[in-house]
């Protein structure tokens, strides 16, 4: 029977297309703890004093030769068992590499399953997730919520369109301040979400805005700036719009986050 025979790179290498060191051509270096299945080999080089196997890299598949130990002594590899995993959680089986939820499911593993090493282990490299802790506009709720998911979802998004009362105003029926009747106050703090650009009255210096009260969805026009210079609102610095459904948690790491303190929904303000 075939004796399967692993080595683990112990210093970086090259990984040669050919067993002739000098004419070889480098495929990639193999990086230190890489793991590689013996194909062929090992063959001495007399020439140049050196063993060299034809391996298999279990990290991508790539095939070449590689030597054990240089002519001086130094090792490159060294043979290592065959490897064995036990698991420690349950976790899904894939049959692809993708770890974005895209990959099929085999089956989910049970604690304590023993698995084979076939190929790998490889990286897998995601994207900076960001995690934002803040208050919901609509009742006062307070804990983390996830903006960007490591796979690259947005869930919520700073919004340039939520404008901060900074002085109390006027929510009124028109964009003409002469010919319009008051709807209610907006008082300071409160939030406006605009839903037309703004526009300068001519002549006047003063400029209108249309847009909706967060608290109660009146909608209506409010000055954003008086004739005299004062500003009623501008835009916030601070304020995110939930995309799409998620939790509002207490803790900040995304594995461990906490108890939920609710989901938060679509079009909330944070």
């Amino acid at each position: 029977a075939f004796l399967q025979r692993y080595y683990s790179v112990v210093k970086s290498i090259a990984l040669t297309n050919g067993f002739s060191i000098s004419s070889g051509k480098t495929l990639r270096k193999l990086d230190a703890e890489e793991l590689v299945e013996l194909v062929e080999g090992p063959r001495s080089d007399d020439k140049l004093g050196v063993t060299r196997i034809f391996g298999r890299s279990l990290i991508d598949g790539l095939e070449g030769w590689v030597s054990l130990k240089g002519n001086q002594g130094t090792p490159f590899l060294k043979e290592i068992e065959k490897r064995f995993y036990t698991t420690v959680a349950e976790q899904p089986l894939q049959e692809a590499f993708q770890a974005d939820g895209e990959a099929k499911l085999v089956r989910s593993l049970r604690t304590d399953e023993v698995l084979e090493l076939v190929e790998g282990p490889r990286k897998v490299t995601f994207e900076a997730g960001l995690r934002v802790k803040g208050r919901a506009s609509s009742d006062g709720a307070v804990g983390w919520f996830t903006a960007k998911d490591k796979n690259g979802a947005i869930f919520a998004e700073a919004d340039s369109n939520y404008y901060s009362c900074t002085a109390s105003v006027a929510v009124t029926d028109s964009k003409d301040i002469k010919d319009c009747k008051v709807i209610r106050k907006l008082s300071v703090g409160e939030l406006f979400i605009v839903e037309e650009d703004p526009v300068d009255e001519p002549g006047t210096g003063i400029t209108r805005v249309k847009g909706t009260c967060l608290q109660d969805e009146v909608t209506g026009w409010i000055t954003l700036k008086g004739n005299a210079g004062t500003v009623f609102a501008e835009p916030s610095t601070k304020h995110f719009c939930i995309l799409q459904e998620t939790p509002l948690t207490q803790q900040f790491p995304t594995a461990r986050p906490g108890d939920e303190v609710r989901k938060l929904a679509k079009g909330e303000a944070m």
